[in-house]
Formats: C-alpha cells, structure tokens, sequence
C-alpha cells in the first residue's frame, strides 16, 4: 500500500484526515503536520480505476517520509489504485529524509506527552471534583455544627437566667424562713 510501510499493516485510515489513526502498537503513523489541502483538492484530476478522481496523499513512513501520492479514495471497497507522484530518486535527499524522520518523531513525542500530560489533567480534575465534595460536605457539617452551638449558646442562656431566678427564689425563701424563725421567737 503507498505511503505505508510494512509495520502499518492492520492500521486504519482516516478518510477525513489521510492519517493512520489505529496502528497495532503504540506507533503512531498520523501525518506530524496538518494537511494543506483536502485531499481531492487538486486540479487536473487523476482518475483511479473506478473512474473517480484519485486523492492525494503523503507518506511518512521511515522510508518515504514526505513523499506524495494519489490513492483510490474509497479505499475499504476501492479498485486498489495507487501511483507516486513523487520520482523515487528525486523528491528528498538521504539528509532531508533522515531531517524529516528526525523532525515527525519529535512531533509524535510531543503528541504522546500532550496525550499523556491531558490524561494527567483530567485525573487530576476528577480528584480536585472529589476533593471540592468532601470540602463541601465538611462546610455543611461545619454549618450543622455552628448552627447546633448557637441552638446551645441559647439554651445555657436561658438555663443562666433560670439559675439566677432560682437563686433569687431560694435566698427569698431562706430570708423567709430566717424571719419566719426570728419572728417565732
């Protein structure tokens, strides 16, 4: 298949992008740059076997990174049909094929590490969401538990106040019962 190497075998492609999407292992064979143009954006059409106008695609695999080609679009029921547009030979030198491998692997390290850091956040967003209802659930329990002090605060006032009667009633009864005594006499 153009634009692929042997290691993209079982990828899926897609039709949107151009890109590899779904490769067996971790490796990812999506274009490291957006496209410029859609991919049947182009004038003097070249036709597949289908009769349809073929798209235009670039590889990067290790082999011919950056090199064009068209493809039958409709590639799952397509004709099969795909052609170079780029001569072999011509379209990169050995150092501009190694430049261009160097430089997709380090987009496609970026890639996994934006991927990863982005897994991290959401991990991390979703301990700060579990962490802001228990913040949450202890302010209502601090609620309660002022809303329970004040109820208190209330009651020992009162109880304050009953005692202070009480013991007005009491020295009262006691002066009473000192004149009650001194008046027996």
């Amino acid at each position: 298949m153009a634009g692929s190497s042997s290691s993209s075998a079982g990828c899926v492609r897609s039709r949107a992008l151009g890109s590899w999407s779904r490769c067996g292992g971790e490796e990812d064979f999506s274009s490291p740059i957006p496209y410029r143009e859609k991919p049947l954006d182009y004038e003097a059409a070249v036709l597949c076997h289908c009769k349809r106008k073929a798209a235009k695609w670039i590889s990067w695999s290790d082999d011919n990174p950056s090199r064009r080609y068209y493809k039958c679009f409709y590639s799952g029921g397509g004709c099969g049909f795909w052609s170079w547009i780029d001569d072999a030979d011509s379209y990169a030198t050995p150092y501009v094929k190694q430049l261009l491998k160097d430089l997709c692997g380090a987009v496609r390290g970026l890639r996994k590490k934006n991927k990863e850091l982005a897994a991290d956040l959401d991990e991390e967003g979703s301990k700060m969401e579990e962490h802001m209802a228990a913040v949450l659930g202890l302010k209502k329990v601090v609620a309660d538990k002022d809303a329970e002090i004040a109820a208190l605060t209330v009651q020992v006032q009162k109880l304050r106040k009953e005692s202070s009667i009480l013991r007005l009633v009491f020295v009262m009864l006691v002066a009473a019962a000192a004149v009650g005594i001194m008046l027996r006499m």
